[in-house]
């Protein structure tokens, strides 16, 4: 029994030197650093807790960890119960150490921490040299980077040297090459677990790739004054690629891709493109053959009408077809050469073509071009013809005629409008021919407005707008056409201001379906009466024709206010 008590006598004090089994100390411990924490810097400030209060605790330290043999280096104490910090000079010292709290009881709370002074060493040279091609994918290596101390914690990356290392984390690193010819700086920076770091650079070689020409993409012949596009099939594996285009009819080169360009005249053409990449190039040609293309008659259409189509004297066998001079045993191939119209369809018919245009859409209004190339698997030819369609044809008879035009068109001019069309069917001299009653903003009334065909005198009346009326005065009779759009400028509808009394108005849009109660919508309940230029009554019901003029006039309006007429969305509802 004796030997035994002896035996734990020792036991206890061995434990008690190497500080391992010491009791902990109630209400004592240490808040930073925490066990197995990494330190660097010259001091660090130690906190511990002391919710009890116990006086005549001691601070040491031990070099080589709390298991080591090393003795007890008393930092401070004793020290009372309000002392809870304390700067620890870690200027000299490194590897690993152990802290402790303690009392004369012999009850303790321990620690081991390692103090790291030292940067890590950041390197690339495992990769170097570091070459590619732009484009390629190479591996920036870091594997010869080192901690002595605690060891690298973490590498990151700095792609493009903006000096922030943001473009990615590991010990290697996927590298894009960029455009080249280049020397490139890449970053590296490591840190260690005690927050040392290191940096370092390296350079990346890059050399240029070559673009590729891989051929021209276009038909091989046209007709003259045909649009073309041709485009060239090139690549490259980083760089922007600069076109030049040499069509061999001495125009200009053209910059870009796709190319456009129209031949002038019949001929056979070598086109070349030079494809840079702002080193080194390549080169495509194709040789395009030009010819003239036969002349058809050109059509015309109104807009939501069907195209009837009449290319005498080249007309084919049926309606709405023309003649071409390729023999065939089937049908001839009719290709459009021009993408647009899109609704206009053109197919073979025995040795003719079929022009289709059904419920012409308002925004083709103009002239629309149109090229064909008719084939019969052997032999080749090209026709051309334009296709113009109206927003509004209207037919004039001689004397007094009351019109409205239903949209806005291109130029508003009175010239553009009216006179350069129907300059021969009106009268000249004195007579004002075209006159407008409606509202003069400077006397907040409606008034009339006039011009004679040269202008003179008075005229005062200059431009031609939808939603108002025109009385114009005919010698003979004569159709005025024109095309427009239903905004301005794309942008807003027409309007035209309504006062109180008699008002002249025109038809918006152009459909002729649409209800006098429809089209009136915008003053709906500020007007009276309708009267056509006959003087006959429009009733609510009775639909209202594009390119006519009415007379309205107004109620629940007071002398000085205005109304708005616009375009109501019945009348509007067409393409």
């Amino acid at each position: 029994m004796k030997q035994l008590t002896l035996s734990l006598i020792v036991v206890l004090i061995v434990l008690g030197v190497l500080g391992i089994a010491n009791a902990a100390i109630s209400g004592v411990a240490f808040v930073t650093p925490v066990t197995g924490d990494n330190i660097s810097g010259s001091s660090y400030v130690i906190n511990w807790t002391n919710t009890i209060g116990h006086p005549g605790l001691y601070l040491q330290e031990r070099s080589g960890g709390c298991a080591s043999s090393n003795p007890w280096v008393t930092l401070m104490g004793p020290f009372n119960e309000g002392t809870k910090t304390y700067s620890w000079d870690t200027s000299s010292k490194a590897g690993v150490y152990c802290l402790r709290l303690y009392n004369l009881d012999n009850e303790t709370i321990t620690g081991n921490f390692t103090i790291d002074n030292t940067d890590p060493v950041a390197s690339l040279a495992a990769g170097e040299p570091y070459l590619c091609n732009e484009g390629d994918v190479i591996n920036l290596d870091a594997s010869n980077s080192f901690d002595n101390e605690t060891g690298i914690a973490s590498y990151e990356w700095d792609d493009d040297n903006d000096g922030s290392y943001d473009d990615g984390t590991g010990v290697t690193h996927a590298y894009t090459c960029p455009d080249g010819p280049a020397v490139k700086t890449v970053r590296l920076r490591v840190k260690d677990y005690a927050g040392n770091s290191d940096e370092t650079s390296s350079t990346v070689n890059v050399s240029n790739v070559a673009p590729v020409c891989n051929g021209i993409v276009s038909y091989t012949d046209f007709a003259v004054g045909e649009p073309t596009t041709l485009w060239e099939n090139a690549s490259d594996v980083v760089d922007s690629l600069e076109y030049t285009w040499d069509f061999d009819d001495g125009s200009s080169d053209y910059i870009g891709n796709p190319a456009n360009h129209t031949f002038a005249s019949a001929d056979v053409y070598n086109v070349t493109v030079t494809v840079y990449d702002g080193t080194e190039s390549c080169m495509d040609s194709v040789e395009i053959t030009v010819v003239d293309p036969i002349l058809l008659t050109a059509q015309e259409v109104m807009a939501l009408a069907n195209l009837n189509a009449n290319f005498t004297p080249n007309a084919g066998v049926a309606a709405n077809s023309f003649a071409t001079g390729l023999a065939t045993a089937g049908d001839v191939n009719c290709a459009k050469r021009i993408t647009e119209p899109a609704g206009m369809t053109i197919t073979g018919n025995g040795s003719d073509c079929m022009v289709a245009w059904n419920a012409v859409p308002n925004s083709y209004s103009g002239i629309n071009p149109m090229v064909v190339r008719v084939d019969n698997g052997t032999d080749y030819e090209y026709y051309t013809f334009d296709t113009t369609v109206w927003s509004w044809k209207i037919n004039l008879t001689p004397g007094w005629n009351l019109f409205s035009i239903p949209v806005v068109p291109e130029d508003s001019s009175i010239d553009a409008v009216v006179f350069d069309q129907l300059e021969n069917s009106l009268a000249g001299g004195s007579e004002y021919v075209i006159w407008c009653y409606k509202y003069d903003s400077s006397i907040s009334s409606n008034r009339w407005y006039k011009s004679r065909k040269d202008k003179s005198g008075s005229s005062d009346l200059t431009s031609i707008e939808p939603g108002k009326a025109y009385w114009i005065n005919l010698t003979n009779a004569d159709t005025l056409t024109g095309y427009g759009d239903k905004l301005i400028a794309a942008d807003s509808p027409p309007e035209t201001i309504i006062i109180a009394g008699w008002n002249l108005i025109g038809h918006y849009g152009l459909l002729n379906t649409v209800t006098l109660n429809n089209a009136l919508k915008s003053i709906d309940g500020f007007w009276n009466n309708v009267l056509d230029k006959d003087g006959s009554v429009v009733n609510g019901g009775d639909t209202v024709n594009p390119g006519e003029g009415y007379w309205l006039s107004t109620k629940n309006l007071f002398i000085g206010e205005e109304m708005i007429y616009t375009p109501s969305n019945e009348s509007y509802a067409f393409t």
